[in-house]
């Protein structure tokens, strides 16, 4: 009997003490579960590595930005924007530095590939291909340049450089300038490469630092042989022989206003002719600092507008885009400018995550010249609705829908045509025209409104 009640007892303790030890281990995981990394880590699993193309051509890329402030701030969702932006920037200079660094060791094995003599003492392909990915370009370049050094002046030769001028160079200005001869060509490769590169699914979620919440945005992009091709004809202004599944943008678009409240940003997906269409989400805010309706009706009106232009953007960005990175004349200095930034990568001089912001920086500044300055109209987008919700802590959301699709560019440009066949028969006479000038927990995630097999 006694041994009986001795095992009982026993089982008792280990079975309490399993207990005890499992809700110390649930209530670690539940301190330490990250929404974004629980999302991101399920979309790997199911979808392959971010960076990695798969056998159809298609490559996931991934960035992600704080937003500033607490949801409670009334600046909030202005932030929310600004942290969406910055996370696709975020994403652009990993891009461009995975780009660079793979296309460096590939044309780096073919430019010193003749020179069998020495074949045998440049670093294994899959030992260069490492260092790249780990950001070791300098490193890799100088290996190639200390091998090679006899026959660097025929390169320099190859590359535009004049034989008058080699005279003149000891052998480590030589080397200096086949680096960056060599680095912007790879840049300018990189930096057109962004081509096609569309925003898949978008994550916003409270996160739990350990020292306090905060709020992070998360984009997962996709660039495919279809968005590839689609980015040049849109950019040229051309039909496009892409297609995918028919849909109707009443299926596609949220159901409720609160549904809105998950999406920002541009989307990719198809029209019911199965023909490519863009769908973009601008969202602004309104502080509520006034009890005039009037008043208050004159806010949720300019920021419909605000929200508008935003989305709005959001396709222009990816139309000139395709356009100006071709046919820019500030491209060269901005590719001049992210290679000298990347080949001192490895070198000891600055750290990885230093450049990665310059470049960031350098790019954010390319693309708000190309605003400002490019004269590109954007024929064929079409608000189809504006929103306002008010969420339970008083904070007004205001949002607004803007597609492109070639049946809407296909009218504007009749249209168009139309207008100045008109013009050419009634010739009218030209007159000047006058203008006037505790915090929520958040965790949400935009629709996904296209499977992967459709890129």
């Amino acid at each position: 009997m006694k041994k009986i009640i001795g095992n009982l007892l026993i089982g008792c303790v280990l079975l309490f003490g399993a207990s005890e030890v499992d809700v110390k281990s649930n209530n670690i995981q539940q301190y330490n579960a990250d929404p974004i990394e629980i999302w991101k880590d399920k979309f790997v699993e199911k979808y392959g590595p971010f960076g990695v193309t798969d056998k159809k051509g298609r490559t996931f890329f991934y960035g992600e930005a704080v937003v500033n402030v607490s949801p409670l701030d009334p600046a909030y969702v202005k932030e929310l924007v600004i942290a969406y932006e910055k996370a696709l920037l975020n994403m652009q200079a990993d891009f461009i530095l995975q780009t660079f660094g793979k296309e460096s060791v590939k044309k780096l094995y073919e430019t010193f590939e003749d020179d069998s003599t020495n074949a045998d003492k440049f670093p294994p392909l899959k030992e260069a291909e490492d260092m790249a990915q780990k950001g070791k370009i300098a490193v890799i370049m100088d290996k190639f340049l200390d091998v090679v050094e006899n026959s660097l002046d025929q390169k320099l030769i190859e590359q535009g450089v004049s034989p008058e001028k080699l005279k003149k160079m000891t052998v480590e200005q030589k080397k200096q300038l086949f680096k960056d001869n060599f680095s912007t060509s790879i840049a300018k490769e990189a930096f057109n490469s962004m081509s096609g590169l569309v925003p898949f699914s978008v994550k916003v979620a409270t996160v739990d630092t350990g020292m306090g919440k905060a709020t992070k945005v998360a984009v997962i992009a996709i660039q495919s042989p279809k968005t590839i091709q689609f980015a040049k004809d849109i950019a040229r202004g051309r039909p496009t022989n892409v297609r995918g599944k028919p849909k109707s943008l009443r299926d596609i678009l949220p159901k409720t206003k609160e549904d809105y409240l998950k999406e920002i940003g541009l989307r990719y997906t198809y029209d019911e002719q199965g023909r490519p269409m863009l769908i973009s989400y601008g969202m602004w805010s309104v502080v509520l600092n006034t009890k005039n309706p009037t008043r208050y009706m004159k806010k949720i009106a300019i920021a419909k507008r605000k929200a508008k232009l935003r989305a709005e953007s959001y396709i222009g960005d990816f139309i000139k885009t395709n356009i100006q990175a071709v046919e820019s004349q500030d491209v060269e200095s901005v590719n001049e400018e992210i290679a000298k930034k990347i080949t001192t990568l490895g070198a000891g001089s600055e750290d990885v995550q230093k450049i990665k912001e310059d470049i960031k920086d350098t790019i954010d500044k390319y693309f708000k010249k190309i605003k400002a300055t490019s004269n590109f109209r954007l024929k064929g987008t079409s608000e189809v609705y504006n929103w306002d919700y008010k969420d339970k802590n008083n904070l007004v959301y205001v949002g607004s829908v803007v597609t492109w699709s070639y049946g809407q560019f296909n009218n504007a440009n009749r249209y168009i045509k139309m207008k100045n066949s008109q013009n050419i028969i009634n010739k009218p006479k030209v007159q000047k025209v006058h203008q006037n000038h505790a915090a929520p927990e958040i965790n949400r995630e935009s629709k996904i409104i296209n499977d992967v097999e459709d890129f």
